[in-house]
């Protein structure tokens, strides 16, 4: 098996320097020696790119996850079915972005960019719809910054989204800062974790929750 050695895997600028490993690629299961393959490169699994990847994927989870409890509660809550819907479409938009940051990280050079579509316009779409919707809250909720969610499982798995999106914005940051992704990325879910806050707060104050402010 070809020796790994030498390759230092404690700084994330050493990503670049990763060379295929072509024998360990024939091996069955290699996966469980701790590495994966990203873009035909034999990577540790630990490498920020892979955490960055999983992250990613993580988020689109809970997405998923809050659009089912959606559905769930659309049904039994009728009164208020059309916030509900609105918040369901907001999400799936984002979830179809979120794969298209994943498709411009994982995907070949030479077909990033007719895959690669998030634009300037994707970041200006998120900033109207914070603003808009932001807009629409209470003076007596616009005070009150910080919130500990309560009451409503859809508000606190929002919440939860959010905290998400921050740890993968963090990433994110290590990797613009190696020019590893492009700046609409990374400045893309720096928006998305804040839009995801301000879905938080929309819904608290369309289904009057009482909100914990801190």
């Amino acid at each position: 098996m070809a020796s790994t050695s030498h390759i230092n895997h404690n700084d994330i600028a050493d990503f670049a320097k990763l060379k295929p490993l072509g024998r360990l690629l024939k091996i069955k299961h290699f996966g469980d020696k701790g590495y994966t393959q990203f873009l035909g490169i034999v990577t540790p699994k630990h490498s920020v790119v892979i955490e960055f990847i999983g992250s990613l994927d993580e988020l689109n989870a809970v997405l998923g996850v809050i659009k089912t409890l959606i559905k769930e509660h659309k049904e039994v809550d009728r009164k208020h079915s059309e916030v509900y819907m609105e918040l369901d479409s907001i999400l799936q938009h984002i979830q179809r972005k979120i794969i298209n940051i994943t498709y411009c990280l994982t995907t070949i050079p030479q077909h990033r960019k007719e895959l690669c579509l998030l634009q300037e316009t994707d970041i200006q779409e998120l900033e109207e719809m914070i603003e808009r919707l932001w807009n629409t809250l209470s003076n007596e909720r616009k005070k009150c910054l910080f919130v500990l969610p309560r009451e409503n499982i859809v508000y606190a798995f929002l919440n939860l989204a959010r905290t998400v999106c921050r740890r993968v914005e963090r990433i994110a940051s290590r990797l613009f800062h190696y020019s590893m992704i492009r700046k609409e990325c990374y400045v893309y879910l720096n928006r998305l974790s804040d839009l995801l806050y301000i879905l938080m707060r929309y819904l608290a104050d369309r289904l009057d929750i009482i909100e914990e402010c801190l």
